[in-house]
């Protein structure tokens, strides 16, 4: 495994590249028909405005992509309440607090928190936590369009139910395209690792992620048991055999072993099928620690967020809590620096972008019908743009958030409205950036060591079980917390590059006998489970003197 240390991407590379992504119009037409379906349905009915609050509840459509469709209503709903619970009770913040702002600031603040610290210790990936926040801003200027918090909750929830149907609509057409997908990409990371003439420690890390998410995704589509070479299961374990064969003849190299065939026959005999995620409590509740990236993530987005529209209270601003929204932006996907910086520069550029399309649109007068197509229309856009660019997100998600605002409070001028928004954004911004690098970098590395001490301690637990039933959940935690400790590394090195270069190479021997311990553990006679205990030992002395 080569140490290849992680530079940081080029700020032309974000800024104005496109990251790869998988065909992404028919996430689109889900997202635009989430919102359409529960819309045209309320307008028919007779409440024009009130469909406008069902695009909030249909944006939980964007975090079902990807997975199984025995889950994804799950994951859907679960956000979607989430969306609908921190819009009532912003909203009821607001309504018993005739809209002052030290009710809202702190219920916004603790919302856009607990949203970021649940979907980074689940690892929920993008969007992340801003459309939570967006939700909770949305509630609290609710109380002027004159509903009461159900009747305006209701609305919001007519629009996650049209999320559950159009994020479940592809069933119907395809009913184990995720899990095909998640095997697909999991034969390409083990073909580009295997192909390679010393495998990085990135080419592992991509595998070995792709090969667990493969397996997860199985998991949840019930199609884990599979046999035959030609079916799922049968695929990914062949590409997971392939991968435990690269690793193993790097130890073989180490150790000069023979016998790493029969050994990885052992680790994958057909009667055992690797396991999925760990259960969401159990990931939840590993990730309740103060050195943790969520707990970190988390902590920053409370603090930016508060201080952020508090500022912007002082001083008098339309919406202060809209600077909320761009600080949880910047801060909630991850703890790093350099790509949260990038993050920032991506959201202040599509806000002003999105502030030209809003003063269009706002000219045109979309109202009723024509309103609920320009919503869908952004929508779409929005889905298409949020995996590849976030500045062109932005330039979508801007106006589709002052159209929300503007139905829910007509503002007298919308030129000062738009300038009220770039100012609120500009702050948050401004607030995130400043609390992301005055952070203590110690943080950062106590996070660091943090992942990777838990990380020994569960290939020690690994080595001393007995019980192969408890083996197969270790090796699966195992696997977990290799991908938590290489995304921490990660982050700490874009961010402290001359403490993280000192630390490299026992990051990199951590990571590497990780790998081998899965490689091998199970065909390893005691000779070797000494040598592997042995070297957790000699890791551990190198934490503890950081």
């Amino acid at each position: 495994m080569t140490d290849d240390f992680p530079v940081p991407p080029r700020a032309r590379s974000i800024l104005l590249g496109f990251a790869p992504a998988p065909p992404l119009w028919p996430n689109a037409v889900r997202a635009s028909t989430a919102f359409l379906l529960p819309a045209l349905l309320a307008t028919l009915l007779g409440h024009p405005r009130e469909a406008v609050l069902c695009s909030i509840g249909a944006l939980a459509v964007l975090y079902g992509e990807h997975r199984a469709y025995r889950i994804r209503w799950l994951v859907v709903a679960a956000v979607g309440a989430g969306m609908a619970g921190g819009f009532a009770a912003t909203m009821a913040a607001s309504s018993g607090a005739g809209g002052a702002y030290w009710a809202v600031i702190p219920a916004i603040g603790v919302i856009a928190a607990i949203a970021t610290y649940a979907m980074n210790a689940l690892r929920m990936g993008p969007p992340g936590p801003v459309f939570v926040a967006l939700a909770a801003s949305v509630g609290s200027l609710a109380p002027h369009s004159g509903l009461s918090v159900l009747e305006a909750s209701s609305w919001v929830l007519l629009g996650v139910a049209g999320a559950l149907l159009a994020t479940m609509a592809p069933i119907l057409v395809d009913p184990y395209g995720p899990a095909r997908r998640a095997v697909d990409a999991a034969e390409r990371a083990v073909e580009a690792m295997a192909s390679a003439s010393t495998p990085s420690r990135s080419a592992h890390h991509v595998a070995g992620a792709a090969i667990h998410l493969g397996w997860a995704t199985l998991h949840e589509a019930g199609l884990a048991q599979g046999h035959g070479q030609g079916s799922a299961a049968g695929r990914l374990r062949a590409a997971h055999t392939r991968f435990l064969r690269v690793v193993a003849q790097r130890q073989e190299q180490r150790q000069d072993q023979d016998g790493t065939d029969d050994a990885l026959r052992e680790v994958l005999p057909q009667g055992i099928v690797p396991l999925g995620r760990p259960l969401a409590w159990h990931r939840l509740k590993g990730a309740w620690h103060p050195d943790s990236p969520p707990m970190i993530t988390a902590c920053r987005v409370l603090l930016a967020t508060i201080v952020a529209a508090s500022i912007g209270a002082m001083l008098g601003l339309e919406h202060p809590e809209w600077a909320m929204v761009a600080a949880t932006l910047v801060l909630g996907g991850a703890p790093d620096r350099v790509l949260g910086a990038y993050r920032g520069a991506q959201r202040f550029l599509g806000t002003v972008a999105g502030i030209v399309l809003f003063m269009l649109i706002a000219a045109a007068g979309p109202r009723g019908l024509a309103l609920i197509v320009v919503l869908a229309l952004l929508l779409f856009a929005v889905e298409l743009a949020v995996p590849r660019n976030y500045a062109i997100a932005a330039t979508f998600i801007t106006p589709l958030a002052l159209l929300l605002s503007t139905a829910m409070n007509p503002p007298s001028s919308m030129l000062a409205t738009s300038a009220y928004r770039l100012a609120e954004t500009a702050l948050g911004v401004g607030l995130a950036l400043i609390t992301l690098w005055a952070w203590s970098r110690r943080a950062d590395r106590r996070m660091q060591t943090r992942a990777e001490q838990s990380l020994l301690d569960r290939v020690r637990a690994l080595l001393d079980e007995p019980d192969p039933a408890m083996a197969r959940a270790l090796r699966r935690d195992t696997q977990f917390d290799l991908i938590g400790a290489v995304l921490a590394a990660d982050a700490t090195a874009h961010g402290d590059q001359a403490w993280a270069r000192e630390q490299w190479a026992t990051h990199v021997a951590i990571i590497e006998l990780g790998y081998r311990v899965l490689a091998t553990v199970n065909s390893a006679p005691p000779g070797l489970r000494a040598t592997f205990l042995s070297e957790v030992r000699e890791l551990e002395a190198a934490l503890s003197q950081r």
